[in-house]
């Protein structure tokens, strides 16, 4: 009779006491030393405990005709279970790694801001969003090109690119985006002007007046809070630049003009660059004063983009398209025109209203630039101002204009 036969007739109690207590003895011994192996952590392979130490033939008879002792079950069934989880914690443990490594820093990414998401055929989603705020923000320093590598996690290395220059110089920002807080390295080079770069700022009476007539220096309450001054110190601070030199000029008008108006007027000056229209974009009664917000476009054509959107949601958000076969006279002519402007105006305010988290990240609210969208639809484009790249003699020749106030001068950074 063999050992396992034995142990089944154990089982089913038809041993007897003797036998029986052989039996119990047997297995409380061998569960005593595989105990011990365990803790051991070193259990001897099954061929070693069936290694015959005398040579015997018995080595070369199958198992299943030899009678297998109590201790190579315990055994054989520890060293099986040692091997089924060492798979598992193997299996386990290379899922969690490729979890880790490829899976979890996109899962993690979708909570945030994506600059690096597709747009185009060359273009990301950050090149989009930026090129619609620097034109209503950052008169004359438009950029429509970043560069951004994903890191994961929500966490993204950029550079805002610049590709045009009226200085011979290419200035990029570096930063970061970290979980949709955006650092960059050099915070003075894509800063927003001054909020007292027109001298319309926080003005307040009668809107069909002068800014001469409004800002009286002597028996009038209202103070000119411009930055450059009176006229008479803006004029002198031109009078002293370079004359190899250009510049950013803020040119404050002397009086309110329709966009129509104000167009035609520019046409005397066709050498500016980077041409911004600076818009009144709220309401003002003799209870509110005149707020200059430097909100404003672009109103030439010495910049275009491959960078694509919806058209359907907002139209001629672009202005020139390089891909677009249209003739240059006819962009020139939809330029002039005041609905087609304020179509262009209100589409950047709507699109970058609707990007939320480039808005958090930038710190503007999406709910003021709609509320800006219901003034200009109701009210038309009002231009207190623009902004163009010019050089010291071009800024003397504006001075001496009756509908110039006055400029404030920026260098180019």
């Amino acid at each position: 009779m063999t050992y396992q036969e034995k142990l089944k007739i154990y089982q089913s109690g038809g041993l007897s006491e003797e036998e029986r207590k052989e039996v119990e003895y047997e297995i409380e011994k061998y569960e005593a030393i595989s105990n011990y192996l365990y803790e051991q952590e070193s259990v001897p392979s099954l061929d070693e405990l069936l290694l015959n130490p005398e040579g015997s033939d018995e080595k070369e008879e199958t198992l299943e005709k030899k009678e297998i002792n109590f201790a190579e079950l315990v055994n054989h069934s520890i060293h099986r279970a040692f091997r089924r989880l060492g798979i598992i914690i193997v299996t386990v443990s290379l899922a969690i790694v490729l979890f880790i490594q490829f899976a979890l820093p996109h899962i993690v990414s979708m909570f945030y801001y994506d600059p690096s998401a597709k747009n185009g055929t060359y273009g990301n989603q950050m090149s989009l969003d930026m090129a619609v705020y620097s034109e209503l923000f950052l008169p004359c320093m438009r950029r429509d090109t970043v560069v951004v590598e994903d890191n994961g996690y929500g966490n993204y290395d950029i550079s805002i690119n610049q590709t045009a220059t009226y200085t011979g110089q290419f200035i990029n920002v570096s930063g970061e985006i970290k979980r949709g807080k955006l650092k960059l390295f050099d915070t003075n080079i894509l800063k927003e002007p001054t909020e007292n770069a027109f001298a319309w700022y926080q003005v307040d009476g009668d809107k069909t007046k002068t800014l001469e007539e409004l800002l009286q220096p002597t028996g009038n309450e209202h103070i000119n809070m411009c930055a450059a001054g009176e006229p008479e110190e803006a004029l002198k601070i031109i009078q002293e630049l370079d004359d190899r030199e250009k510049y950013i000029g803020y040119v404050s008008l002397n009086q309110l003009m329709d966009y129509e108006s104000f167009m035609k007027y520019m046409e005397n000056y066709d050498n500016l660059g980077s041409l911004w229209c600076a818009v009144q974009t709220e309401e003002w009664t003799d209870e509110h004063m005149f707020r200059a917000s430097n909100i404003g476009f672009s109103c030439d054509l010495d910049w275009s983009t491959q960078l694509s959107y919806d058209e359907m949601i907002y139209p001629e958000l672009i202005l020139w398209q390089s891909e677009e076969n249209m003739k240059w006279d006819k962009i020139e002519e939809n330029i002039r025109e005041e609905q087609y402007m304020t179509t262009h105006f209100t589409s950047l305010l709507n699109y970058l209203s609707d990007q939320k988290e480039f808005c958090s990240m930038m710190g503007k609210e999406p709910q003021a630039l709609k509320e800006i969208v219901k003034y200009v639809s109701n009210y038309g484009l009002e231009v207190y101002g623009f902004a163009a790249i010019m050089s010291k003699q071009l800024m003397l020749e504006l001075s001496e204009q009756p509908e110039i106030y006055e400029i404030y001068v920026q260098k180019i950074p």
